[in-house]
């Protein structure tokens, strides 16, 4: 009886084995999560690149890498995550790549950008047969709403932390009960247990003879084995043999993978982004033209230095040691550029040289806010 007892328990941890193994999951690498408000993600991994849109606190972004601004200031982050952009980004591309009947891209891919140009930063690319919902053109450029997952963006790393683990556990599955095999499968028994017969009972018991259609009981007295068959079932009693099951479980599998192996690819990351991807001119150096172009500058708002000015305020650059963006000027009455004075700001208008000024740029504000 107790070797049966064994043999169901070994069953029964065999069946359960594939449920304990699936119980040790590998979590996850978490996403970065936004700690601030209005947060930039710029179309390269520098504060004087494009920004492609601001985001809200808490947001969850897809983290495809990181890369570092060997030049940036010390006031200036220098550690960037690579994140895949939220849909929805506004982002232009070449109106010609565009079926103007179906709104479809034409080539087998065309590069989407950071503005209205070909001077403006590459942000991704949309494949060819991609809808895209059109919301304005410029110049033969049109700008677009980003399809999910086509555009890559950067944001400083010191604005983001990282999500919270999850973990699930997946449900364990019960096998199916396992039938105790019948009492007449014990081979040694079913050698020494006699035929059936009726058993007559004492005169005057009062108990009714067993019918021939049960097996006989056997008493313990009543039973006479070999000692040869007896001292093989003597180790029967102990169930220590059914442990030799459990060294096949996977727990101590990942126990002999060492933490350090994370350090030792972590120079690769740095190493393997070439520099030139990450070197992003200053903004003085971006080429003005006579059109006017909608353009973001980010600057710091200052008086207008020379007498000749064609405003009262400038836009200087935030960088040290670096000259001024351009002139501010607008017509909309609930604009007070005043009001910015020595403030660092998001001025977003219409960019142009004028033939009185042709060395300073002139911005025609349209909205102007706080930068990060």
């Amino acid at each position: 009886m107790k070797s049966r007892i064994t043999a169901i328990v070994a069953l029964l941890l065999l069946a359960l084995l594939p449920s304990l193994m699936a119980l040790d999951i590998q979590p996850k690498p978490p996403g970065p999560v936004i700690t601030t408000g209005n947060a930039n993600l710029r179309a390269k991994p520098s504060m004087s690149a494009e920004i492609l849109v601001s985001l809200k606190k808490d947001a969850v972004l897809v983290a495809r890498g990181e890369s570092m601004d060997p030049k940036a200031p010390a006031d200036e982050p220098r550690e960037w995550v690579e994140v895949t952009a939220p849909a929805g980004a506004k982002v232009w591309v070449f109106a010609a790549l565009v079926d103007p009947a179906t709104k479809t891209i034409r080539p087998a891919k065309a590069n989407l950008r950071a503005g209205p140009g070909r001077n403006y930063a590459e942000v991704g690319h949309a494949l060819q047969g991609t809808v895209v919902q059109e919301l304005r053109s410029s110049d033969g450029w049109i700008q677009i709403a980003a399809p999910e997952g086509s555009v890559i963006g950067y944001i400083a790393k010191s604005l983001t932390k990282p999500a919270p683990e999850k973990t699930t556990v997946p449900p364990v599955v019960i096998p199916p009960a396992v039938k105790p095999p019948a009492p007449t499968a014990s081979p040694a028994l079913a050698t020494t247990s006699p035929s059936r017969r009726p058993v007559p009972l004492p005169a005057g018991s009062g108990k009714p003879s067993i019918s021939p259609g049960r097996s006989i009981p056997i008493e313990k007295e009543a039973v006479s084995l070999p000692l040869t068959q007896l001292t093989p079932a003597s180790p029967a009693p102990s169930p220590r043999p059914a442990e030799t099951v459990a060294p096949a479980q996977p727990e101590p599998s990942p126990i002999p993978e060492p933490a350090p192996a994370i350090p030792a690819t972590e120079p690769t990351v740095a190493t393997s982004t070439p520099e030139p991807t990450v070197t992003v001119p200053a903004q003085p150096e971006i080429t003005h033209t006579d059109k006017p172009r909608v353009v973001i500058r980010e600057g710091i708002v200052g008086l207008a230095t020379s007498p000749q000015a064609p405003g009262d305020y400038q836009l200087n650059n935030f960088r040290k040691g670096e000259g001024m963006i351009g002139f501010l000027h607008t017509d909309n009455p609930e604009i007070k550029i005043s009001s910015w004075r020595w403030r660092r700001v998001l001025v977003t208008g219409e960019e142009y040289i004028d033939a009185r000024w042709p060395k300073s740029a002139l911005i025609k504000v349209t909205a102007i806010q706080p930068a990060y």
